[in-house]
């Protein structure tokens, strides 16, 4: 493919030599202008011919290029997309967590602040990491409130923060 692109150029400035040689040579006079014109088309004809001479040399499998690339592009697509779905899985998860936590809570009669959790899902394991919660209650109110989340949502008491 290189060979044939270096003797197509190097065919290509000899055919822009000649002409300009000839251009050169003549005179000035009314036919000067088809002149122009014949070596005009003997350029087009040197751009043109090697690539309809040797087009089983050029011949592109586009299918297969097409194929190829739309392959490689969809499982980047797919790594990406899983990532992202992942991810905003994972978020939705700890949200609705935070929200159940609140909800709860307020049933029992005491009012939380804020709640915060860090959760993972995955394949293997599933859980919570930690919780945090602030709120304005007394040491009773914080204990009863520890307890019911220690035994609702089975984690263990070094993950829960309440302050």
């Amino acid at each position: 493919m290189i060979s044939f692109l270096s003797s197509w150029v190097k065919n290509l400035c000899l055919a822009l030599i000649v002409v300009s040689i000839l251009e050169m040579i003549l005179p000035n006079n009314k036919t000067k202008k088809y002149v122009k014109m014949v070596m005009g088309m003997y350029i087009l004809f040197s751009i043109i011919a090697p690539f309809v001479e040797n087009k089983n040399e050029l011949k592109f499998d586009v299918e297969n290029l097409y194929r190829q690339y739309s392959t490689e592009t969809s499982a980047t697509t797919e790594v990406v997309d899983q990532t992202t779905m992942d991810s905003k899985l994972n978020e939705l998860y700890e949200e609705k967590i935070e929200k159940n936590i609140i909800q709860k809570t307020e049933e029992l009669g005491y009012e939380i602040d804020s709640c915060n959790v860090k959760a993972h899902i995955s394949d293997q394991d599933t859980g919570i990491e930690q919780i945090f919660i602030r709120c304005n209650l007394d040491e009773n109110g914080i204990e009863t409130v520890k307890k019911f989340i220690i035994q609702e949502y089975g984690v263990n008491e070094k993950c829960l923060r309440i302050s």
